[in-house]
């Protein structure tokens, strides 16, 4: 059976997407190979048209916006196309908790019976600012409070997103557990080590690295503060950090200043494409140290496929995969002499990093690739569709 699929993302971009963002483009991809119809709804946030005109099968429909605030954005103009096209589509598929999207497009979804899922990526209320945390708890409230109760199913990448939902109120049974896919053809042929070394001048030895979005849900922070009690016993490290700023990035500056680290930490700003496979095959170390995360980020995962260990924050997503693949090092958010030892034993025990790379390397190969995944898609759609055309008899 072949559907007509709709998704929907706040952000359709390389530059600033995350992880949402590749799963989507992945995903969209692979079900119209396989016959679905597949379109997107969207912004126009730093909108990329040579990434657009790269799904080549998929109507991309990016809508102007008109105003924003953080990660929000509003784009009246989907509302005509809402109205008029929600109702040809057989399923709708929302890839992030709150947005002015998912409440247009679940307005018309509601009215006109078609079947929506819910994929999150993680949506803890109580972290960021808080004019932002009041923010987020009035729009859930008033409209993600909705949506939970009207859509036919929800994904979540590990226990850590089941619980996520089901501190929301979503009964388990309709939850579904599916490790985001992704298409691990690009890591067959990696670039060469040193071009990114070179381009920004690093001599030292080791770098450790975070790669993501610059925010304070990231941990970056306790990042920096594990990093300059490293510096003071070794001299051959450099902490590297690449990604887009969220807004957070001015308390890291002072931090910086604040522990004498200017000669010690880069900010790159976004790297994209084989110049982010350039930047990850030079790491030494990649950390995850993040206050929460529902799954391993694309960054963690990326890096084992490049053969450099990864160290992740316990009581997260992200931990529970990487305690699934039985290998990995974990940490305690916060326990700065925690991770100050797992980056010495890492840096002091290169043989036993490689071991634990390798194990975790075969355990994504068989568990995250997009074949074997996306037919569990396929069968979540299918039961979703099925459940709303019964209730609707």
């Amino acid at each position: 059976m072949k559907y007509n699929i709709l998704q929907v993302t706040p952000r359709f971009s390389p530059k600033h997407g995350g992880g949402g963002v590749v799963i989507t483009s992945q995903l969209s991809k692979a079900l119209a190979e396989r016959g679905h119809k597949v379109s997107i709804y969207t912004s126009d946030f730093e909108l990329d048209k040579e990434f657009i005109k790269d799904h080549k099968k998929i109507k991309v429909h990016s809508f102007k916006i008109w105003f924003s605030l953080p990660n929000f954005y509003f784009t009246p103009g989907i509302i005509f196309q809402a109205r008029k096209q929600v109702k040809n589509f057989d399923i709708i598929h929302l890839q992030s908790p709150r947005s002015f999207q998912n409440t247009v497009v679940c307005h018309y979804a509601k009215k006109y019976g078609v079947p929506i899922i819910l994929d999150a990526h993680g949506f803890p209320p109580n972290f960021g600012k808080p004019l932002m945390v009041f923010i987020k708890k009035v729009y859930d409230f008033f409209f993600t409070r909705s949506i939970l109760k009207n859509a036919s199913g929800f994904l979540a990448e590990t226990k850590t997103g089941m619980e996520e939902f089901e501190s929301y109120g979503v009964a388990k049974n309709k939850i579904s557990l599916i490790s985001p896919p992704r298409d691990l053809t690009e890591f067959e042929h990696l670039p060469p080590k040193g071009e990114f070394r070179k381009k920004f001048g690093i001599k030292e030895k080791n770098i450790i690295m975070f790669l993501g979005g610059i925010d304070y849900v990231k941990g970056i922070d306790f990042l920096i503060e594990s990093f300059s009690k490293l510096a003071k016993s070794r001299d051959d490290a450099v902490l590297v950090i690449v990604g887009p700023d969220h807004g957070f990035k001015p308390e890291l500056d002072k931090l910086v200043n604040k522990l004498k680290l200017k000669d010690k930490v880069i900010f790159t700003g976004p790297i994209f494409g084989k110049d982010k496979l350039s930047a990850i095959v030079d790491a030494t170390i990649m950390t995850l140290p993040s206050r929460s995360e529902q799954g391993l980020p694309f960054s963690g995962l990326e890096a084992i496929m490049c053969n450099v260990p990864i160290i992740v924050s316990k009581k997260t997503g992200a931990g529970d995969d990487v305690a699934l693949m039985d290998g990995g090092y974990l940490v305690d958010f916060g326990d700065v002499n925690q991770m100050v030892g797992i980056m010495q034993d890492i840096l002091n025990n290169s043989e036993k990093a490689k071991e634990i790379v390798q194990k975790e390397k075969k355990y994504i190969e068989e568990n995250f690739s997009m074949k074997k995944k996306i037919v569990d898609y396929e069968n979540i759609y299918k039961r979703c569709i099925n459940e709303k055309i019964r209730k609707s008899k």
